[in-house]
């Protein structure tokens, strides 16, 4: 863990550190204590880890958010195919060989009501604790819709990624990126 090389406050590595490996390369090689992806990354980790290896729900203090990611099924209100477009949207969802292909490829988890079906899901280990996956789900939250997300991520990834070079505290970085968010009219 970095941690313990360059003491307790330090909980990014530097540029050096990353060596431009990216942060799944750093977790793998035990690098890195924790990284926050979702369940697509298991099998890369089952693979690649020489050392035990776990998921929690993402810590929080007083109220936690959890990340949150899900593929939706939309049909334009203008397609003159919406009969066979619904018939689609239905079967990725609730068709029973579709759903096994789905949980075989533990890439995903199908959005299904018969939660007896995940069964397969959870006894797959590592991880031991993939019921965090549905435990984080109390904790789901969207990230805010704006109209101009391209240019609030910009402003936000530019403060972000200057802090090593920046002698500068998480408070002041924040307040930067609100600053520049404001005078952009994104605020």
């Amino acid at each position: 863990m970095l941690n313990r090389v360059r003491g307790e406050g330090h909980v990014q590595p530097t540029a050096e550190e990353m060596a431009g490996r990216g942060d799944w390369d750093l977790f793998t090689e035990g690098k890195l204590g924790m990284i926050i992806t979702g369940i697509w990354a298991f099998p890369t980790f089952t693979e690649k880890c020489d050392f035990d290896w776990d998921i929690v729900v993402e810590p929080g203090f007083a109220t936690k958010s959890a990340f949150f990611f899900a593929n939706v099924n939309c049909v334009s209100p203008s397609s003159d195919k919406k009969e066979a477009a619904a018939k689609f949207i239905d079967a990725m969802g609730s068709d029973p060989d579709i759903v096994q292909l789905r949980l075989d490829a533990s890439w995903e988890l199908p959005t299904i009501a018969d939660q007896s079906r995940l069964t397969q899901y959870l006894d797959i280990t590592p991880p031991a604790n993939r019921a965090a996956v549905f435990d984080s789900m109390d904790f789901a939250a969207a990230p805010p819709a704006l109209k101009e997300s391209g240019a609030a991520s910009e402003i936000i990834n530019n403060v972000l990624s200057t802090l090593e070079m920046n002698d500068v505290t998480a408070r002041e970085a924040l307040d930067d990126i609100q600053s520049q968010l404001e005078d952009a009219g994104l605020l």
